[in-house]
């Protein structure tokens, strides 16, 4: 099967800093990648199978995106040390990125959360508005994971139109996630930067809902509906987002 990413995050709501540049690129990266992968029998994802060509063309972009930036410190940067300065930190910044996000195991987690939301639920026995409880495991970069709960329920079934409602709610633990974010955080700045993070400084307040419609004849999915909340405090700054995308998969 394949999937390609044609949308991107935005950020709805900022207080106390504005989503910068970086931010924007970074949340872009991916859009226009083809993804091919492989289900069980189930129909429930299994595994990606062109990670090479994915990293490939991820450090392709990081290489494009590290130029652009390098522009942009030549237009906002005219004293010639600063702009030294500033070009080494971004530099060694993107170098990190690079490496980080080039990973085969990194990328197929950058791809994780589309695909297991088109994917997810099959396999799962429900009775219409009997939520169940589910425990949530989030795979992050480098091998680390992160505890969650959730709610999945089967909310509504529509005869006449061949299909059901099913909604799914779901939350990382909040501290092991601060904990994994702080450490990735500190790991892509440079050695000598002030503006590393401690436990201390960091806050994050992360939710998901899905919505799926599913075809009752076919049992596959028509449509999933994705939403994603992050209330981020870091330091002095505080940011607010919501990401949201829909899948049409009939």
């Amino acid at each position: 099967m394949t999937y390609t990413n044609l949308q991107s995050a935005t950020a709805t709501q900022q207080k106390g800093w504005k989503i910068d540049d970086l931010t924007v690129a970074l949340s872009n990266l991916m859009n226009n990648m083809t993804v091919r992968y492989k289900t069980d029998e189930m129909g429930a994802f299994d595994t990606i199978i062109n990670l090479p060509e994915l990293s490939l063309k991820m450090g392709k972009a990081f290489d494009l995106l590290k130029v652009e930036f390098n522009k942009l410190v030549d237009e906002k940067e005219k004293d010639k040390t600063a702009n030294a300065e500033a070009k080494k930190m971004i530099n060694g910044m993107f170098a990190k990125m690079r490496d980080s996000f080039t990973k085969e195991e990194n990328v197929e987690v950058l791809f994780l959360d589309d695909l297991i939301a088109m994917h997810s639920i099959y396999g799962f026995e429900m009775t219409l508005n009997k939520p169940d409880d589910l425990e949530i495991y989030y795979n992050l970069f480098d091998g680390h994971s992160v505890l969650g709960v959730g709610k999945i329920a089967l909310t509504a079934i529509n005869k006449a139109a061949d299909e059901c409602k099913i909604d799914v709610t779901e939350q990382p633990d909040k501290e092991e996630m601060k904990a994994f974010m702080v450490e990735f955080v500190n790991s892509i700045m440079p050695e000598t930067s002030e503006e590393k993070l401690s436990p201390s400084d960091f806050k994050i307040d992360a939710s998901t809902k899905f919505t799926y419609i599913m075809s009752l004849t076919s049992g596959w999915m028509k449509k999933v509906t994705y939403t994603n909340k992050n209330n981020v405090t870091a330091g002095k700054n505080t940011s607010k987002t919501i990401k949201k995308k829909e899948y049409k998969l009939l």
